[in-house]
């Protein structure tokens, strides 16, 4: 197969991300970059060696390409993508999917009546400890029985002032939208939510708390906008009494009981339980400051973003069957954040709405 030929829509603070991986990636070609505030698009190009540029999105669709990467704001998302899929082009779209589950729908059904691949960034679930902890459980035949999610965010100084309006969905859709999918990873598919969330340090609100339900399992998420010590961490408790601690900010998950040689002396086993957290810190601070071939030195989360592009670009090619995030996910993550902001507002918990079944009685 040729190169794959790839233009990118935005160029705000997360397109670097997504820039990156192309530009680092053997077999891809960055034909263009595309932004409508002059000087954005010349300025990435030149750092990530972009052949075009373009104030337009419908000049940069008349282009031939083989992947449309959209890093748009999130209530464009869905005319973007649509018009990138009946012009041909397989589509990348960051997260949140959109703004509300009709949208994605309609996305989807674009998807299939062009035969071209649509898949949503949920570059999350690519962090080395997910996949890990996702891994071990299917590997040892686990049942989960909860989850937990921590997240205490430190960088907000840095996000785009338009993701703490209401147009875009507010921190619901640009923060808890990862805390949707997650869950869901791990428990299965939601059927019932009760969202509570507070204003502490902004007009709109800025601190969620999720209890969510499925069949079965069930999960709770906490989110706090801004902190100043980072927490991103999950836990997950089997049926069968074991316990995954994941930290994301190292990017490592630990099994509990840890498997150990029943031969080594208790006491032993506790001293090296009681040192395994700080020396997987250790060894992630090391990983970050060391270059790795294909990535470079890059934080756990931006080498999330080379997982998932990667996997992604492997499905254009055929070598992968399905996008490692098919639309159908994000339809569902939107779901949730939508029966999230009808539980804020009616204090009650409220049933998903999935498209593909009636409300749960």
């Amino acid at each position: 197969m040729r190169q794959i030929r790839v233009g990118v829509l935005g160029c705000g603070k997360n397109s670097a991300n997504h820039l990156r991986v192309y530009a680092r990636t053997p077999g891809v070609k960055l034909v263009a970059v595309c932004d409508p505030v002059p000087g954005r698009a010349e300025q990435m190009a030149r750092e990530f060696g972009a052949e075009q540029t373009h104030l337009t999105h419908e000049a940069m669709l008349k282009l031939d390409l083989d992947l449309v990467d959209i890093v748009t704001e999130a209530h464009t998302h869905s005319t973007l993508a649509i018009q990138a899929l009946e012009s041909g082009h397989n589509v990348l779209v960051e997260k949140p999917m959109s703004l509300s589950s009709k949208d994605c729908q309609e996305m989807i059904s674009a998807s299939r009546r062009s035969g071209r691949l649509l898949c949503v960034q949920h570059n999350k679930r690519f962090y080395a400890g997910v996949m890990e902890a996702r891994r071990l459980i299917d590997q040892e035949g686990l049942k989960v029985s909860r989850a937990h999610l921590n997240d205490f965010f430190i960088y907000s100084d840095m996000r785009p002032k338009w993701t703490m309006t209401d147009q875009e969905g507010g921190l619901l859709f640009e923060s808890m939208v990862h805390h949707a999918y997650l869950l869901e990873h791990f428990l299965g598919r939601i059927e019932r939510m009760h969202a509570v969330a507070r204003r502490v340090k902004n007009p709109i609100f800025d601190s969620y708390t999720f209890l969510v339900n499925t069949s079965g399992p069930i999960g709770v998420s906490e989110f706090e906008w801004d902190s100043e010590s980072p927490l991103l961490a999950f836990r997950i408790f089997t049926e069968e009494g074991v316990r995954f601690d994941g930290d994301l900010v190292g990017d490592f998950v630990l099994r509990w009981p840890s498997r150990r040689a029943i031969s080594i002396p208790r006491t032993t086993r506790k001293i090296l339980d009681d040192l395994a957290v700080p020396i997987q810190r250790w060894r992630s601070y090391i990983r970050m400051n060391t270059r790795m071939p294909g990535y470079g030195a890059v934080s756990p989360y931006k080498k999330t973003f080379y997982v998932l592009i990667r996997k992604y670009l492997s499905s254009i090619k055929k070598q992968e069957s399905a996008p490692p995030v098919p639309p159908e996910e994000g339809l569902r993550a939107i779901e949730v954040l939508e029966a999230a902001r009808k539980s804020i507002e009616s204090g009650n918990t409220e049933a998903v709405n999935h498209a593909d079944s009636d409300p749960p009685q």
